[in-house]
Formats: structure tokens, C-alpha cells, sequence
């Protein structure tokens, strides 16, 4: 079981690796348009803040290793808005270049989406 305090230290480490100035909070409220069991993490943008919600289930399930890696993942999506603008493809070519530039992450968890 990950906790809050892990996941923010996950997320700091992220945004340090990633050279991301702005980091996104952790936040507990699921997306309105997300399904609670679709997705172990989301980046978004709410109020003007960025945010990234984990959800709890996966937190329970995933080892450190793992939740690491989907954590790394979403901050990524703050690295491209940064260097591309919010206008690119979720998981297009700009966010597997910038996804992959960590050595952490696998091209797995960087070039595996459909959108």
C-alpha cells in the first residue's frame, strides 16, 4: 500500500526529473470523466491548477515500482504542455519524446496508447 505522503514524493522526484517548474498537486477528487477503474492515475488541468489523481484501487495494488512509473507517466503530460502547449495529442510523438527522455521508463509506458 502506497500513501499520500509517497505518492507526493513520487510526484516531486517526477517533476524534478522531467525539469517541470510548475508540479502538479495530488488531488483525491476522480475526474468527473473518468470511470474509477479505467485509469490507475490522470493529469489534469482543474481551476487552474495542475492536478494528478491516483486512484485509490491502484495505490492499494501496485507496487512502488509501478505506481512510480504511471506517476512519472502523468507528469510527463506536464512536461510536453510545457515544451508543446496544450494542443498536442495525449499520447502523441511530442509526449513519447518527452516521456521517454527519463531513463526510468520503459517504452512501454511511454508509446503504448491508441489515440
Amino acid at each position: 500500500m502506497t500513501g499520500a505522503a509517497q505518492i507526493v514524493d513520487l510526484i516531486r522526484s517526477a517533476c524534478a526529473a522531467y525539469a517541470v517548474s510548475n508540479c502538479p498537486a495530488l488531488t483525491d477528487a476522480r475526474p468527473p470523466t473518468v470511470r474509477p477503474v479505467a485509469n490507475a492515475a490522470t493529469f489534469q488541468f482543474v481551476d487552474g491548477t495542475r492536478k494528478i489523481w491516483v486512484n485509490p484501487e491502484a495505490a492499494r495494488t501496485m507496487g512502488l515500482a509501478e505506481l512510480r512509473r504511471v506517476i512519472f507517466h502523468e507528469v510527463a503530460h506536464a512536461r510536453t504542455w510545457d515544451e508543446f502547449g496544450v494542443a498536442v495529442r495525449p499520447h502523441g510523438r511530442e509526449f513519447r519524446r518527452v516521456c521517454a527522455s527519463v531513463a526510468l521508463m520503459r517504452p512501454f509506458d511511454c508509446d503504448s496508447f491508441d489515440d
